[in-house]
């Protein structure tokens, strides 16, 4: 399901049924909180939504995998954003583990990266909040690896830029 413009856990939860477990997925990827952290979603609601979207994926017998977000451009959010959407995160680092829900955490692979390299990281980024393709596409390769996939078949002719740009990540992660 892709999510739409503006919209927080409490629309995913309304129309979780029809746009994703009415496919009868095996797995749900689950990348949300953006917008909730720009709207001041209550943390402790944002919590429990997240639990039971897992909740109810499970019923359907689809395995939820919760994401964390990339970095946002933070130099273009408003003073005080970075702390209220790295609290966001860590929300979704305790659910996966009070769950026991498998986590790919790629705000911790993108916030080093955007720290200490920002003009290269702006790259991945289409705007302050939303990766473009190459951003899209380095998220694949790290959920690729974090379930031990074959490398992803990049496009020829975004192959060497992406390459380049996931290596500088690498080597802000280390």
């Amino acid at each position: 399901m892709k999510g739409s413009e503006g919209e927080t856990t409490d629309n995913l939860l309304e129309r979780m049924d029809r746009d994703v477990l009415s496919f009868q997925p095996s797995a749900v990827i689950v990348t949300i909180g953006g917008n909730d952290a720009i709207q001041s979603l209550p943390l402790e609601r944002y919590a429990d939504n997240l639990r039971r979207i897992c909740t109810r994926s499970r019923q359907e017998d689809a395995e939820p995998i919760l994401q964390t977000y990339y970095c946002p451009m933070y130099h273009q959010r408003s003073e005080g954003f970075k702390s209220v959407f790295e609290s966001y995160m860590e929300v979704i680092r305790t659910i996966a583990r009070e769950m026991g829900v498998l986590l790919v955490d790629q705000y911790d692979r993108f916030e080093p990266f955007y720290r200490k390299q920002p003009e290269r990281y702006a790259k991945l980024m289409l705007d302050s909040m939303h990766v473009n393709h190459l951003g899209n596409l380095i998220m694949g390769m790290h959920i690729s690896r974090a379930f031990q996939l074959p490398e992803l078949q990049l496009p020829q002719d975004i192959m060497q830029e992406t390459l380049h740009l996931k290596e500088q990540m690498d080597l802000c992660c280390n």
